[in-house]
C-alpha cells in the first residue's frame, strides 16, 4: 500500500519489493532488536544471512527464523577488520558508531561498548560464492563503510537496499548523499527504486547496469 503524508511530505511504498530481481540469497545487514519480518517473509524460500552485532538482534533472529534456511553472523561490519565503539541507546535500533547531531539526538544516555568489526567480503567468504545475493543495509548512518569492505560481495549483487542517509546531517561524521551515489555508480549500480522517502533517510534500492530496464 502506498502511503503519502501531505503536512510532511513522507513517502513510503513497500509494494515495490516485488519489482526487485530474484535472488538466491538474501544479506540482511543492521537487524535491529525487532527483526525485519517484512523482508523475511518475501525470502523464506531463499538462503538468508543476517549480521548485527546486537544480542537482542540474535535472539529475535532465533525465534523469527528457527523454521527458515539462516546463518546470523553476530558481528559489525565496516571498511576494514578493527575494533570499534558501538553508541547504543535505548532504543537499540538506532545504536551507530556516529554520534547524532542535535536534530536527531532522542537517547542522551546512551552506553558505549567495543565491538568486533569485520568486513562483509570475509564473513560471507565461501558461503554465498556463485550465488545471486540481495543486500539489505540499515546501519544508522555507517551503510557506506559497509559497502567499502564488500567489493566482492558486490559482483554477485542483484540489487542493494540501503538507508541512505541525504539533505540534513543527522550523525557527525556521517556520508553525503552524493557520495553514496558515486560509490555506487563506480562498482555499476544505478538507482532503481525509492522505497520510503523521510526527513532524514531514504529507503532506496540500486542495481546494476545491466538490469536497468
Amino acid at each position: 500500500m502506498v502511503k503519502f503524508y501531505e503536512k510532511t511530505g513522507m513517502y513510503i511504498d513497500w509494494d515495490q519489493l516485488d519489482r526487485l530481481p530474484e535472488i538466491d540469497t538474501f544479506i540482511d545487514i543492521g537487524v535491529g532488536p525487532k527483526g525485519t519480518p517484512m523482508f523475511w517473509e518475501k525470502y523464506k524460500d531463499k538462503q538468508i544471512i543476517c549480521i548485527d552485532p546486537l544480542t537482542e538482534a540474535q535472539e529475535i533472529t532465533s525465534i523469527l527464523l528457527k523454521d527458515l534456511d539462516y546463518k546470523f553472523i553476530h558481528c559489525a561490519l565496516g571498511a576494514t577488520k578493527s575494533k570499534k565503539i558501538l553508541n547504543i541507546e535505548e532504543n537499540k535500533g538506532r545504536s551507530s558508531f556516529f554520534q547524532p547531531t542535535t536534530i536527531n539526538i532522542e537517547d542522551t544516555n546512551s552506553s558505549r561498548v567495543e565491538v568486533e568489526v569485520n568486513t562483509l567480503d570475509a564473513v560471507v567468504q565461501g558461503v554465498i560464492r556463485g550465488r545471486k545475493v540481495g543486500i539489505k543495509i540499515d546501519t544508522e548512518g555507517y551503510e557506506l563503510e559497509i559497502l567499502k569492505g564488500a567489493s566482492e560481495t558486490l559482483k554477485t549483487a542483484q540489487f542493494v537496499i540501503a538507508e541512505v542517509r541525504h539533505n540534513h546531517k543527522s550523525f557527525e561524521q556521517q556520508y553525503e548523499f552524493k557520495d553514496f551515489n558515486v560509490y555506487m555508480f563506480q562498482r555499476g549500480f544505478v538507482p532503481y527504486i525509492v522505497f520510503t522517502a523521510k526527513p532524514f533517510i531514504l529507503d532506496i534500492a540500486y542495481i546494476p547496469f545491466n538490469k536497468n530496464s
